[in-house]
């Protein structure tokens, strides 16, 4: 709860600081260059969605989404990829692609709570930053940096999830249970004392001395 809080407060903050460009993606008009992106991201999304329903098995192949859009390209448009990883994923690798995707965003989204160490929230933190960011552009499909940036912070974030789990070493070493030893009294508590016999002191008798 206190993730989603933190998140939501950063996206307010993120478009308030930039309100003049939130509000022309959000109501379409404005400044000529910002109309262009949105009609672009919007054919773009249009001809992802088209190469779906074409291909939806196996998709048309990882990186050749910019290649399929060689043909019908309208004046002045690049071929680039769709600006939404999700859809991009599907479009290029088809239904197992989508299940494999959704399972690891799944997988993550199950395992935030895990974490409970402050590293562990801010490296969730960025993950899913990563991830809103993913349904907004591509580079973390399309580009090495970008995909390399994720798999760093996904490893580190997984690393800190097992290092949280396992208990706190706080035992002394001289009990043995930081090694999972038993630790000596409990070694020592089935064990029967024994008396450890002493030997009698010898008394030295003299000799009776004979009479004259």
């Amino acid at each position: 709860m206190a993730l989603a809080l933190v998140g939501a407060g950063g996206l307010l903050a993120v478009a308030c600081a930039f309100a003049p460009q939130t509000m022309v993606r959000i109501t379409g008009g404005g400044s000529p260059l910002e109309v262009r992106s949105i009609l672009e991201r919007r054919w773009l999304m249009e001809q992802a969605l088209r190469q779906i329903t074409a291909h939806p098995l196996l998709g048309i192949g990882a990186g050749t989404f910019p290649l399929a859009l060689r043909e019908g390209l309208p004046p002045g448009y690049r071929p680039e990829p769709v600006h939404h990883v999700g859809v991009l994923i599907t479009a290029e690798l088809g239904l197992p692609g989508a299940l494999l995707g959704l399972g690891v965003a799944g997988a993550f989204l199950r395992s935030v709570r895990r974490g409970a160490s402050p590293e562990a929230c801010a490296l969730a933190a960025s993950l899913l930053g990563l991830l809103v960011v993913s349904m907004l552009d591509h580079p973390l499909w399309t580009l090495a940096p970008a995909r390399a940036l994720g798999a760093c912070l996904l490893g580190a974030w997984a690393g800190q999830l097992q290092a949280d789990a396992e208990p706190a070493l706080t035992s002394s070493p001289r009990d043995g249970s930081a090694r999972g030893e038993p630790a000596e009294g409990s070694r020592n508590a089935g064990r029967k004392s024994t008396p450890i016999p002493h030997d009698e002191p010898s008394i030295a008798r003299a000799a009776p001395i004979p009479p004259e």
